[in-house]
């Protein structure tokens, strides 16, 4: 009798998580699908929950005018999702004791001539106060510079100012990634895109991310919108991204690297945990390395998250570690407003359904 019993709690048990889990899913295909149906979002989403996916879907087309639909391997661009891979290259050279965190940029790149006295920490931490070339003029014609190398063109960076004595204030800049970019081909003595290769992705078997491979299969075109009329963005200039936001991805590659930072694999811990430590020198102080970390008000939870945005392009992951919650989207709108419209709900439904 009590085997029976126990038989039977055991598939009531079954029938009530597969009930959650179809309903749950249903829910947020339709957040999702009302996104869509309001063009909004073109792309892929992603979900797992206690460190299992639960959700995966594409939607939309990679290609409008070819008809091409969105699959959950197609390649999209992360902007600056790049960084918090420039940063995990950054904390490997650390651990190999080839530079120091409390080394200073210009000691390590002599020949850009930088003016400041940032340490690599600040710039991890965007608090070296370096102007950001993307939002000031720099006096430098971008394509020509771009055509050499990365490092050709970061010497137009002697002419930025800088905001504020590193490490008093924080600002958001892409100067500092795409000088980490510099570094880490310099001491590495390859490029970026090979070292990108040789020690994360190769490893993490991510097959379907690299870095500005224009001519790759299964790419999706950008789109944004003027006028309210859908274009075709170009992706001829992305080389001016570079280690702030020139890489590519798919949400299964994504997926891939969220679980390799759950584990040792590709940094010891106690250089791992530096990469999500805030900052505590300034206020606000919610950027580690690479990425940006809080403990969510809301749903209360520890969250490591960063957002991307890049002609024709739109990403975003959202990690909710305490719950073992990973949210992707990636969009080929630039216009898809990701934390916004998907993101933020998507973590509401499903924390919602675990009282």
């Amino acid at each position: 009798m009590n085997k029976i019993f126990i038989l039977f709690t055991i598939g009531c048990l079954i029938v009530i998580r597969f009930t959650y889990a179809q309903s749950t899913n249903y829910e947020l295909d339709q957040l999702i699908l009302n996104q869509v149906d309001s063009g909004k979002f073109n792309g892929v989403v992603l979900v797992a929950d206690q460190n299992r996916i639960i959700f995966q879907k594409a939607y939309g087309f990679a290609s409008i005018e070819k008809q091409e639909p969105n699959l959950i391997t197609t390649k999209f661009r992360i902007g600056s999702l790049t960084k918090q891979f420039t940063s995990m290259l950054i904390m490997q050279l650390v651990e190999q004791e080839k530079i120091s965190l409390e080394g200073q940029i210009r000691n390590y790149l002599p020949e850009l001539n930088l003016d400041s006295k940032a340490t690599i920490e600040q710039i991890l931490h965007h608090t070296s106060g370096i102007q950001d070339y993307t939002e000031v003029e720099i006096g430098c014609n971008i394509d020509k510079q771009m055509s050499d190398t990365p490092k050709e063109f970061a010497k137009c960076f002697q002419k930025l100012q800088s905001d504020f004595e590193p490490g008093k204030e924080w600002s958001y800049s892409n100067t500092n990634y795409f000088l980490l970019g510099i570094l880490i081909e310099k001491i590495s003595k390859t490029t970026f895109e090979k070292a990108l290769k040789e020690n994360i992705l190769d490893p993490l078997q991510m097959n379907n991310t690299g870095y500005l491979n224009k001519n790759s299969e299964n790419f999706a075109q950008g789109y944004t919108k003027i006028d309210n009329q859908l274009l075709e963005t170009d992706i001829a200039d992305i080389a001016i991204a570079y280690s702030a936001g020139g890489m590519y991805s798919s949400i299964v590659d994504l997926y891939k690297w969220h679980k390799a930072l759950l584990t040792d694999q590709l940094l010891k811990k106690e250089n791992l945990d530096k990469i999500f430590a805030q900052n505590k020198t300034v206020d606000p102080s919610f950027y580690g390395f690479g990425w940006f970390v809080d403990h969510h008000w809301q749903f209360k939870d520890y969250r490591t998250f960063h957002e991307g945005g890049i002609d024709g392009f739109s990403a975003c992951i959202d990690r909710y570690l305490d719950n073992g919650i990973c949210i992707i989207v990636l969009s080929n709108f630039e216009f898809t407003e990701s934390r916004v419209d998907l993101t933020d709900p998507i973590a509401k439904i499903l924390f919602e359904s675990k009282k």
